[in-house]
Order: C-alpha cells, then structure tokens, then sequence
C-alpha cells in the first residue's frame, strides 16, 4: 500500500501570534497547534515580510512560540537580491500609495515562495493568501502565465476584504489606493484555485458582492478553523467562576479593533445611554484594544462626556495578562456590522463569557453557530437594542457553551476532490512550436529613416525567438511618401522575409489601425512603437499563456524606464491588468507592447475620438468590461526615458471614461465631473510616506566633521530604517529630502532597536529651505530664540527595545522646506548602543 506523502501549505501572513495584536494571526498560529496536536499530519510554513519581525528579539519570540509546530520564513528584501529585475521592483516600491507599491510587494513575496521551494527541492502542495492586501496578486498572475506554481494551489481564505469593509465604511476613509486593494483583492479571489470561508452565509455574501458566484462554483470550502485559548485566558476564565457579583458591579468589555466597521462608537453611545438610564451602576466600559488612526481614536474618545470618564474607559496598551483579566469578569460586546468570523466572540464564549452579538452582521445572525439566549445575547444593531441586551446580560448567564467542532482543513483533502479541474501551463519542450500561440509583431511609430533604422534593429534582435515567414509575421509598417517602394532598404526587408505595409500619413487613424491589426495572420498582434524595446523572453513566456487560455485577450508584462543618456534603467512602470477600479481614473492598465488576440480587435475598435489617448482608452474599457487581462510578473519591455513625460491621461479622458461605465451600468445620474466641488479635508488625504529605502538618503548635519569611527546617520536595512544615532554632549541631526509639495502635519515612527542602552529622546522638525544651518544649530541649542516659521515636535523619550510616535503640526509651510531627524541622550545617558531608527515618516 503505497503512503500518501504529508501535504505542504504555506501561510502569507503579515500578522502572526505572538507578535501582532489581530485575530487572523492567532487563527494562523491555531492551525499550527491544532496540527501538531493532531500528529502534524501536516507540514505547515509561515512567509511573514521583514517588518514583522523587525523588533529587537522578535524573530526569535515569534521562532520559539511555533517551536516545530511550523517553519517559519521572511521575506528576502528585494534590494539585496543580485538580479536586475528585483532591483527595479524594489525601486518601484518607493512610491507611497501607488500600484507600483501593490505590485512590487506580491512580487516580493512571489519571490520569496519561488526561493523557498527552491531551497526545499519541491513544490508547496498549497500556498494560501489571506484575501485582503493584494499580496497574491504577482504568483496568480505567474500561474496565470506557466511561470511558476503549476504543481501547486493557490488558495484565498476569506477574512475581510477591503472591499467588504467599504460597504460597511461607506462614508469613511476613499481614495484611488483603496481602488487598487479593491481590484486586487477580487483580482485574487477571481483566479484562485481555492476559496475557503468559515460560515455559509460570507461565502454567499462575497460571491455576491464580487460577481463571483458562478465562478466559484465547485471552488469553496467551508471550514470552521481550531478555537484554542492560551493559558492565561484558561486560568482567567476559571478564577472567574468562583466568582459572584453584584448586578449593579457589571462590567462591559469592547475588544475588537478601533476601526469603524467594528462599530466601537455604537458601544459608546450604548454605554453613555445605559449609564444615564442607570446612574448608580457602579460597572465600568472599558475599551480595551489599539488601532491606526489617530484621528478617528480621539473622535471616539471625545464621545465620552467629562462626567462619565471615570466610568468609560480607553485602554490602548493593556498586556495579553490584562486584556484576559478584563475579559474573564466583563460581559462581551461584538457590535461589528461585518465578520467575516470573529475569533474574538468564540474565544470569549470558551471562556464562558457572556457575549453580546449584532444580529444585523451576518457572520452573528446567520450563523448556526450562534444560538439567541443560549451561548449569546443578540441585538438588532442600534444603540437602544444594545442598551436592553446589556440589561439583560447582568443576570443572564450563557447555558451553551461555543460551537466550535473543527472542520477537517482542506489541506489534509486529495487535490482533485477540492478542484478537478485546475488548468496548467507547462513549459513548452524545445522547438514545440504548438505549445505557444502563432504571433504578429508589428514595428511602427516611424516617421523618418533614422527611425527606421532603429525599427529594423530591433526586429532583428527578436527575429531569432520567433518564426516569421512561418507561423508568425514580422511587419514593418512605413509611411507612405518616406521610401520609394522599391528602395534597398525595402527589398532588405523583404529578404528577410518580413512583411512591408504603408500607413496613411504619419499618424494613421487609430481604427484604422485597429482594423490593420485585426486583418493580420497570427493568433496575436503585437505593435511596437519607436522608443521601445521588447524583452524576448516576454514572448515566449506570453505566446505560451496565450495559447493555454483561449479566454485570455491581452497579455503583457511591465516596463521598464531607461535613462535615455546610459541606456540603464532607472524606474519601472507598474501596470494593473484586471482593475477595473483603478482604469476609472488611470491608464495604466497594460502597456502598448501587449499581446492582443486578433480575435478583441475584430470585436473592439480603437476609438479616434480619444486623440492620441486612444490606446489607453481602448484599455480601460476592456478592464471595465472584464476583459481576461494577464499582467506577468515580469519586465516585458523598456521604454526611453524621454518618452515618458508625456501625459498619460487627462480629466477630460478620465471623464468620457467614467461617464461609459455609468451608462453602461444603465445608471440614472451622468457621471461627468471627479473632482469634489468642495476640495477634501485632510482627514481623507492619503498622508506622502518615506520609508523602506527611501530613508536611505538620509545625511548627517551635526555633528561635523568624524564625530566618531563610525557614522552615527546611516540607514539600516536590518531594521528598514534610518539610525540617528545620539551622541554625548549635544543633538544629532539628520536631513531628509521630503517629497515635492506643502506639508501640515508630519508623523514619524521611530523605534530603538536596541534593548542595552539608556534610552534616547527624538524629535522632528520643519524649517524652511533657506534657514541656514547655523539659525538651525543655534534654536536647537537654545542659543537663538525660536522663529515663527521653524517647527519643531516635543522631544520624546524612547526606551530600549521599545517604539514611538513623533507628531508635529506645522501651521503654515510651502512646498520648499527641509525636513530634519533629530536625537539627543536623556539626562545621565550613555551613548553605548542608543541605536535610534527612524522607520516610517507620513506627511500630510
């Protein structure tokens, strides 16, 4: 009897026990126990990026909680790879908020799994992305295109989606970065082998919610996950019933994340409501957990009136040993209008807590799990029914314990009983033509011989990886009037067995063109103007995907910048593929050197009216149409770096294209204007962010000269930040060239990463671009009085091993001002290893 050999999943996660707060990593970190419990039927891996594990000591806590229950890995920075296209990926990655940051982290961690099957010699049977942050979106577009994972399942498990989230938030935080996750998130959901959700009624909700109900059919797993308490929630839990109380002495506990789908503000409303009713209970609310936004914490807090803060408590830094004592004598309230599950309300019901659920979240109301008045009290999701249910909780006591028989995990199932029918792109065998799609490749663009002498250079340089004359076509298309037909370099062309074709005019109507395209031989067409260069290995790679799926119309890759003088690359234009969101607003959907299959461009014309936009045009309606778009993870192609300066797209273009999609979705309103009529508060701008490498240019100002043998201002990639470091006897400063623009409001992350020195103080500062230096020194020094327009945050002390917030509002600085790092020792402080880093820099 042959042995079936132990199934191998890895985990993509961001957060995981005991690291970060958040029930997602503590249900990563359950299916690690529950599996070792269970005899490691399973080899279970972690892939967690460097920031997680950035903190003094934290790789090894997080290495010693998994023990041999898992293998843990992280991510390789991409900077330190040795090939050039990691290296343009991690460039790409320096712009805050962006597709090129989307893109350039999935690509990180599709190359951190293909190093780590690599290492291990053998393919992961599974690899499971959570279904929010985009990060699966390079290795589905690999498997997409036979590049990798073809031996392997590319699972989704539902947690919360941002575009879930949004339905939720509908008038919260927006902005073009939330379009991009939004399109990712669906992108991944839309091509994952597998979709794995906890309750019935969320997988219905998403399928619905994304349009993927049909497509998912046969293609989801419903899985409860393992339910296991610590053992300081166990001994809580206990202590607490021996425990008798007092109606009058109940206490309320809101422990979920300060987000506004949590629906934190619901609790305080309820609480102040309650405590107005009943004004001799003696019961405290606590809020007991952490969250992002600053902003909306103190809005939260400010909801709290001043007679009632003895009475509702915010505690943001409470110790796992403290949030469990809270919990083992209050009664627990979940007001989320969305779960997805909520680890947190089972945990709390194991514990024998009375919990309090809205019924309105469907993850609570529609769940068979959950059951009125037995093991939970439900409420109807508005302040008053909160306020009735939390009466009732002060005598009522759960009869039924959680409901939380695990599921078998899908992992430990035979692949063909979970997909039967997950197509696979194999790599084709040497000179098996048949395993790729037939080609057209037009050179255009020309309107002058040096053009075309260059046009030909190219054509002969990817002549050799195709076949024309063959099954593929090589074209030259040439301006009617340039050359006389029958010149040399026409007859050249010829002998080559290329092809000849004469545009009318310079700058050929673009249907015209598109119909040109459309009456070529191949299966594919591929039209490459002057100032680009097509990568070869691009078209195989792509011909291949092509023929595997006929469904797929277009496929591309990105490109590559090249500095026009050296010839280098020096920044690499991301593209999106399958956004529809994103294409609302920008045309960077996919680049013209696009395989299109002749068979689009028979059913779609390229619109003249778009002027010279009309590629791009032509692009965003395919992706709002849901055209099967393949954007590899890969550089298919450069462009000269004089060529992209022109602009992209304009409100006009983005107008006329948001307008169509309203149309189409036979929309009542014209969609012609997208901008505000009012301009945005600064609540909702999406703050300009340094970190990452970006830090890396920072420089020392003082103190001159070589202070010590080693340079107190350097970045440290070990913990992706910029060390300023304080020296005896008086401030370090350091400068950072802010991104272009006026600023209000800075925030920095620092942290000191080592836990043997005294600690350290840090600060930030704004000064305008012409105060020199010495104006500088002085005012920090206190030799000169402060002036009006230097701003300067409150010197914070960091403790060893521990992190910190900066925060300083500017009143008024323009575009032109010098942002400035600043350390300095605490009293009676040694300088010995005050390794100060500043991680991450937001400026609004």
């Amino acid at each position: 009897m042959t042995r079936r050999k132990k199934p191998s999943i890895c985990f993509v996660t961001n957060e995981l026990y005991p690291l970060r707060k958040g029930g997602i990593g503590r249900m990563l970190y359950n299916f690690a126990r529950h599996n070792a419990l269970n005899g490691s039927a399973a080899d279970i891996h972690f892939l967690v990026p460097p920031d997680l594990v950035a903190g003094s000591g934290d790789l090894d806590r997080l290495r010693d909680a998994l023990g041999d229950m898992a293998e843990l890995h992280v991510a390789t920075p991409l900077h330190t790879m040795t090939d050039g296209e990691a290296h343009m990926f991690d460039r790409a990655s320096f712009d805050p908020w962006s597709l090129e940051l989307l893109v350039s982290t999935s690509y990180r961690y599709y190359r951190a799994l293909i190093a780590i099957e690599e290492q291990r010699n053998t393919p992961f049977d599974f690899i499971e992305f959570p279904d929010f942050g985009g990060w699966g979106l390079a290795s589905i577009e690999a498997k997409r295109a036979g590049m990798a994972f073809q031996d392997t399942l590319l699972t989704a498990r539902l947690h919360s989606t941002q575009g879930m989230i949004a339905r939720a938030e509908r008038f919260y935080e927006s902005s073009r970065w939330s379009g991009l996750l939004m399109d990712a998130e669906r992108h991944l959901l839309a091509h994952a082998d597998v979709v794995i959700g906890h309750i019935g009624s969320i997988i219905e909700q998403n399928g619905k919610h994304y349009g993927l109900s049909d497509r998912w059919n046969g293609r989801t797993v419903l899985e409860f996950p393992p339910i296991m308490l610590e053992q300081t929630e166990i001994q809580a839990a206990e202590s607490s019933k021996q425990a008798t109380q007092d109606p009058a002495d109940t206490d309320y506990i809101f422990s979920s994340r300060l987000q506004p789908f949590k629906r934190p503000d619901i609790f305080i409303r309820a609480a102040i409501a309650f405590l107005e009713k009943h004004p001799d209970h003696r019961g405290l609310f606590r809020i007991v957990s952490y969250g992002w936004d600053r902003r909306y914490i103190d809005w939260l807090v400010g909801l709290v009136p001043d007679r009632l803060r003895q009475n509702i408590l915010f505690i943001e830094d409470a110790t796992e040993q403290q949030r469990s004592a809270f919990l083992a004598r209050s009664v627990v309230v979940v007001p989320s209008d969305y779960e997805s599950l909520c680890l947190f309300a089972f945990e709390s019901a194991q514990m024998r807590r009375p919990v309090l659920l809205n019924a309105r979240c469907s993850a609570f109301g529609d769940s068979p799990r959950w059951i009125d008045t037995q093991n939970c009290l439900l409420f109807e999701g508005s302040i008053e029914s909160l306020v009735e249910a939390m009466e009732r909780a002060r005598t009522w006591r759960p009869t039924l314990g959680a409901l939380t028989e695990v599921d078998t995990p899908y992992w430990l199932e035979t692949r063909n009983s979970l997909v039967p029918d997950v197509p696979q792109v194999r790599p084709a065998a040497a000179g098996d033509s048949d395993e790729r799609a037939s080609l057209s490749l037009m050179f255009c663009g020309i309107t002058n011989r040096r053009e075309l002498q260059k046009q030909l250079m190219k054509a002969a340089f990817v002549e050799s990886r195709i076949d024309p004359g063959g099954r593929d076509q090589l074209v030259i298309l040439i301006p009617h009037g340039l050359l006389d037909p029958a010149a040399p370099e026409i007859r050249a062309i010829e002998d080559r067995g290329w092809m000849v074709m004469w545009s009318s005019g310079t700058e050929e109507c673009p249907e015209a063109f598109g119909l040109r395209l459309a009456g070529l031989t191949g299966d594919c067409v591929l039209a490459c103007p002057v100032g680009y260069d097509i990568h070869p290995g691009f078209l195989a790679t792509g011909l291949r995907a092509m023929r595997h799926d006929p469904d797929l119309m277009i496929c591309a890759g990105h490109v590559a910048v090249d500095d026009p003088d050296t010839g280098r690359s020096i920044a690499l234009r991301a593209y999106g593929g399958e956004m529809p969101s994103h294409a609302l607003t920008s045309s960077r959907i996919a680049p013209i050197t696009s395989l299109l299959r002749r068979a689009l461009l028979k059913r779609r014309r390229f619109d003249p009216r778009a002027g010279k936009f009309w590629f791009e045009v032509f692009l965003r309606d395919c992706a709002i149409d849901r055209e099967s778009i393949l954007i590899m993870p890969l550089v298919a192609a450069s462009i000269s770096g004089n060529l992209t300066e022109a602009a992209e797209t304009t409100a006009r273009i983005s107008a006329g294209v948001v307008d169509r999609a309203g149309m189409q979705a036979e929309m009542p309103a014209r969609l012609l204007a997208l901008d505000p009529v009012q301009g945005d508060d600064e609540f909702f701008r999406a703050p300009r962010i340094i970190q990452g490498n970006a830090l890396a240019g920072g420089r020392r100002l003082r103190p001159e000269g070589v202070p010590r043998t080693w340079e107190p201002v350097q970045y440290l990639p070990e913990h992706l930040g910029l060390m300023v470091h304080p020296l005896e006897g008086g401030v370090t400063v350091a400068e950072l060239d802010p991104p272009p623009g006026p600023v209000s409001r800075i925030v920095a992350k620092v942290c000191n990463v080592n836990d043997e020195n005294d600690g350290v103080e840090a600060a930030i500062a704004c000064v305008p671009r012409d105060m020199e230096d010495d104006w500088v020194f002085g005012v920090l020094e206190g030799r000169i009085a402060t002036p009006i327009r230097f701003a300067i945050s409150d010197w914070v002390k960091i403790a060893a091993a521990q992190s910190g917030e900066l925060n300083l509002a500017v009143a008024s600085m323009g575009p032109h001002y010098r942002l400035l790092l600043l350390s300095r020792l605490p009293a009676n402080a040694r300088e010995f290893k005050a390794h100060l880093a500043f991680n991450r820099i937001s400026l609004w």
